[in-house]
């Protein structure tokens, strides 16, 4: 039975589904009634955050609109702004700084009229603001070393990604009077750390790089820059300072697999080994920034060219320009024959199942940027790697059942049921034998893939030897693996933290220690297999192309500031969070309007589709998508449906049987995963050992490898700065903790999220370094033209030990045969028969061909 409130009755209606037709009219009434008040409130809000802080121009006169939601409908209000700028005006509070910076708007020229000021001001009190968090930023890492020094860490994590791309923009790098815009390169970073503590505590801190400008996208320019450059310079030295007082070090890469970046992490690696204070080094590729499969169907279709000209002695280029239209024609008409092709049809059918597999990789590597560094989330490399749970692995046994199936049932049916008129895979194998072997070629390509480019990859020995911190992995292969680690010698090791460890001389039983399964859990716990969230940054920059450089890096320490915070909220896990949602929720409803509950508050329970709920589904899909209403819970609609589905053709029903057969164990393991939710959600926190982890594998023969552990991370940023400065000065680590943990009450309990309170930086900050300018004797102007010269700098060599060699020297490492203890007369057998193999290989590709 359903309960409907207001906020002046309290009653019910109707008796579920045992009431009569009068009672279900006027509960659906009801219910209609209470979804247009909701949808009206919901509108209501919109358009008021839209209109405020709008402005517009007629007869040459500025209007600012100030939007009002009310019960009853928006209360708008038109002022007429002054043109004046701010000159003018004695005083400009901090208040309307931090709106310039963090406001909803970003170009100059809308601040300075959404605040009346001038533009030039408008662009000075982002600059401001910026150089106040990044000063603040190195005070807080200056209050981290004293910290780390107080209380010596156990671990110290860097995480480090970068991507260089193009900007359209205005540099001064010689500061000179002239400016020069062009396509410069210029290089985003994003920037972490992680402290861990015997204790277990561990402290995480994102920190906020500026752009820089390069002068090529070589190695030797990023690592300049990575190194030298005036904005970085003063950051690298304080966390050179954390890592000298931590017992170990861990440097962690991510990048994309330019060739650039690959000598950049080959020359950090030499450069480690004359390092007094030697850190572990680990470098992860990006696996979306890969070569992807090329021209594998269209080589054969493309489009012919037009062999009728006009005029032989006319210029192309005049007829071009007379006869565009013309040209328009000859494009509609190819790509006509393109689509009407049944050939190139079929191609595009073969490309799209091919392709699925890269598409879910795709998607699974963007997922992982979220799942870093959260609470009870098993960290999406330990997933990888485990055969039980890897994408890799269920991608390969997809192509691997499309390569081996001889029914030509599931993705095959799209293949040749559609585009010929055979009744069985095999007749279809017989009658296109060139559309056969190019069905199995892109599959195995594909595959091949798939397999070279992530599988081996990920079961490097680097990632190998991570698995020993996550108590999911399976024993057999951690066993192999140690087995293995005993076996080889530290020539035989890949560079980085594998061969790090070898040096040491440590054995498989020193890596089952507790402090080193630690680091393992922290360093996979950190690394997010993706740069997506640097990519992105470059679409944000580039919406201020044409602009000074300068401009658009206080923009980004903005903008990149404020999504610190945000990250932190999110990822901070607080006891109370639910709880205050809940009651937050619960008030907002009773003073908008009528909620309508369901009194067993009871999820719905995972179910299977059958073939023809699946064919309904995509018939009303299809009927809504040509412009048709309609209503789900009409008969005449299931009519339809039935005919529809009784006359498709037998392959056709055969695969949306195939899809209700794989929805029925979906729906099973959605099932077993909600009931262990439930059961982990009413019993008390038990160890690992207990029987909780058996309940997974038991339920409906399927094997799901669940994670347990549950190890917290400090994400302090999510208060400001400046109050992490005096906690850290004053309390430690546990006034830390403490202070932290009732953050999230008091935001809970009405804190608005567009207040100044909230922001990265307050208004004491600018306060300070506004008193700080005034003794220096700077100026506004001196301030900025410091900032700029700063900010639009070429990072440098600043000694000989500082350059950058001409050839990188890479590490080479022995593999499977080591080159110093192996016999000789085995390597030179498995040498002759990889020389023979790949003859073998070019023999027959050059008889094909």
């Amino acid at each position: 039975m359903c309960q409907c409130q207001d906020p002046f009755n309290d009653w019910e209606v109707g008796g579920g589904r045992h009431g009569d037709a009068s009672d279900k009219a006027l509960l659906a009434y009801h219910m209609r009634h209470c979804k247009g008040l909701k949808k009206q409130s919901e509108f209501r809000e919109s358009v008021s955050q839209v209109l405020s802080s709008s402005t517009f121009r007629r007869n040459g006169k500025v209007i600012s609109i100030s939007a009002k939601a009310t019960s009853s409908g928006l209360l708008i209000q038109l002022d007429r702004m002054s043109t004046k700028g701010n000159r003018f005006k004695r005083a400009v509070p901090w208040a309307k700084f931090l709106d310039a910076a963090y406001g909803k708007l970003q170009k100059n020229t809308h601040i300075a009229a959404s605040l009346d000021l001038s533009r030039g001001m408008a662009l000075f009190m982002g600059t401001m603001v910026s150089a106040a968090y990044l000063s603040e930023q190195t005070a807080l890492l200056t209050k981290v070393v004293a910290l780390v020094r107080s209380s010596k860490p156990l671990l110290c994590i860097k995480q480090y990604k970068w991507d260089e791309t193009q900007w359209l923009t205005s540099v001064n790098p010689n500061h000179s009077e002239s400016r020069v815009q062009s396509s410069w390169q210029v290089m985003v970073a994003r920037e972490r750390i992680v402290i861990v503590w015997p204790d277990g505590s561990c402290l995480i801190l994102r920190l906020v790089l500026p752009p820089v400008v390069l002068l090529g996208s070589a190695a030797h320019h990023m690592f300049h820059a990575m190194k030298n450059h005036a904005s970085y310079k003063q950051t690298n030295v304080l966390l050179d300072l954390v890592a000298e007082n931590c017992a170990r070090r861990v440097a962690i890469y991510e990048s994309d697999g330019a060739y650039a970046n690959e000598r950049l992490v080959a020359h950090l690696l030499n450069k480690d080994k004359n390092n007094p204070v030697k850190q572990s080094i680990l470098h992860f590729k990006c696996a979306n920034h890969a070569t992807q499969l090329v021209n594998m169907e269209f080589k054969d279709h493309e489009l012919e060219k037009q062999n009728e000209d006009p005029d032989q002695a006319t210029d192309p280029k005049l007829v071009e320009a007379l006869s565009f239209h013309a040209v328009n024609g000859v494009r509609l008409r190819s790509t006509l024959r393109f689509l009407e092709s049944s050939d190139s049809q079929w191609s595009v059918a073969l490309l799209s199942i091919a392709l699925e597999t890269t598409r879910a990789l795709t998607w699974h590597w963007l997922s992982g940027i979220g799942k870093s560094l959260k609470d009870d989330e098993r960290p999406p490399l330990f997933k990888l790697i485990d055969q039980r749970t890897s994408i890799i692995a269920q991608a390969l046994q997809f192509l691997s059942a499309l390569c081996l199936n001889a029914e030509g049932s599931g993705r095959l049916l799209l293949l040749w049921s559609r585009y010929s008129s055979t009744r069985c895979l095999r007749e279809f194998c017989q009658s296109t034998p060139d559309k056969c072997r190019n069905l199995r070629r892109v599959l195995m390509l594909t595959a091949s893939w798939i397999f070279r480019r992530h599988h081996m990859y990920i079961r490097d020995e680097n990632f190998q030897l991570l698995t020993l911190g996550d108590h999911s992995a399976e024993q057999e292969e951690l066993d192999n693996f140690l087995a293995l680690w005993d076996a080889k010698h530290h020539c035989c090791m890949p560079p980085g933290i594998c061969k790090d460890l070898k040096l040491r001389g440590l054995t498989s039983k020193d890596l089952q220690d507790a402090s080193y399964k630690t680091m393992f859990f922290w360093i996979v716990h950190t690394l997010q297999c993706s740069i997506a969230d640097v990519e992105s940054m470059h679409s944000q920059n580039r919406q201020f192309a044409g602009s000074a450089f300068s401009s658009v890096v206080s923009k980004f320490v903005n903008s990149e500031s404020k999504r610190v915070s945000e990250e932190a909220k999110e990822l901070q896990k607080l006891e109370q969070t639910q709880e205050d949602t809940g009651k937050e929720s619960l008030s907002k409803s009773k003073t908008e309007g009528i909620d309508v509950r369901d009194r067993t508050q009871r999820s719905m329970n995972p179910k299977a589709m059958s073939a023809l709920e699946l064919f309904r589904k995509r018939f009303m899909c299809l009927q809504r998508t040509s412009g048709e209403i309609v209503n789900p819970c009409n008969k005449d609609l299931w009519i339809e449906v039935k005919e529809a589905f009784n006359s498709l053709p037998s392959q056709e029903r055969q695969l949306y049987e195939s899809m209700a057969a794989e929805s029925t164990v979906q729906a099973a393991i959605d099932r077993a995963r909600a009931k262990e939710s439930r059961f982990r959600s009413i019993s008390a926190p038990q160890s690992a050992a207990s029987p909780q982890r058996k309940l997974c594998h038991q339920a409906s023969n399927m094997e799901v490898v669940q994670y347990m552990e549950k190890r917290n991370g400090l994400h302090a940023q999510l208060l400001p700065l400046h109050e992490l400065c005096e906690i850290i000065l004053g309390g430690g680590l546990q006034e830390l903790q403490t202070r932290v943990a009732n953050a999230g009450s008091s935001r809970a309990a009405g804190l608005n999220a567009l207040s100044t309170d909230s922001f990265p930086t307050g208004e004491a900050s600018l306060e300070k370094l506004w008193r700080s300018h005034l003794a220096s004797g700077i100026t506004g102007k001196v301030f900025l033209r410091n900032s700029q010269s700063q900010t639009e700098s070429i990072g440098q060599p600043m000694s000989q030990e500082d350059s950058f060699p001409s050839k990188v020297v890479r590490e080479s490492f022995c593999g499977e045969q080591c080159r110093h203890y192996a016999d000789r007369r085995r390597i030179g057998l498995r040498a002759n028969t990889l020389d023979l193999f790949n003859f073998i290989v070019k023999q027959s590709f050059d008889c094909i061909q």
